[in-house]
């Protein structure tokens, strides 16, 4: 399987400047998209299974690539505009620990729950350009219903008691707000 994507904690290259600010911040996404909604902010589930990890996603949680992983993919919504497509994996034996957590979640934000729960910690911030042909650009273009074409992301490692997820947000957009 080969890895198309390249991730790097300080992009090499230039930031679109719309985005910059958007891809480095530490703080909650959630937080900022509500804080710029025009029509209402909301997540809309797109998909919640076990699948097989991309294989960059293997790689940064130090996990097989052939190994299935808990998936939760969900749009964070402008009324009914997808501003960010958003993909959570959480390995088999960190699922067992924050299964009921996780579940409690429902059709809201995790990063509500991330930044809000003491003792998550934030690895680095990764960003990519994705290409086209990479699944997470893929499965995000289709999410949103957008033409196939290269995307911003960034993604983290949080780790909560020793469980581990990977948080991978793909911006669907360059037009935001003013953050708040």
């Amino acid at each position: 399987m080969r890895d198309f994507s390249h991730w790097y904690p300080r992009f090499k290259g230039q930031l679109p400047i719309s985005l910059a600010t958007w891809l480095q911040a530490r703080g909650s996404l959630t937080a900022r998209l509500k804080g710029v909604s025009q029509q209402g902010f909301s997540v809309n589930i797109q998909r919640c299974n076990w699948q097989y990890p991309i294989v960059d996603e293997a790689l940064a949680l130090g996990t097989k690539h052939h190994a299935k992983v808990f998936c939760r993919e969900v749009c964070l919504m402008d009324g009914d505009k997808p501003q960010v497509f958003a993909r959570t994996i959480v390995p088999q034996g960190s699922y067992r620990q924050l299964q009921r957590r996780l579940q409690r979640i429902g059709r809201n934000s995790l990063g509500d729950w991330l930044f809000r729960t003491h003792g998550v910690a934030r690895g680095r911030i990764m960003i990519s350009k994705l290409p086209v042909n990479h699944r997470l650009c893929k499965q995000a273009c289709m999410a949103a219903d957008i033409r196939p074409q290269q995307l911003w992301a960034r993604r983290s490692v949080f780790d909560f008691k020793g469980c581990q997820l990977l948080v991978s947000e793909v911006f669907l957009t360059n037009q935001f707000g003013k953050p708040t």
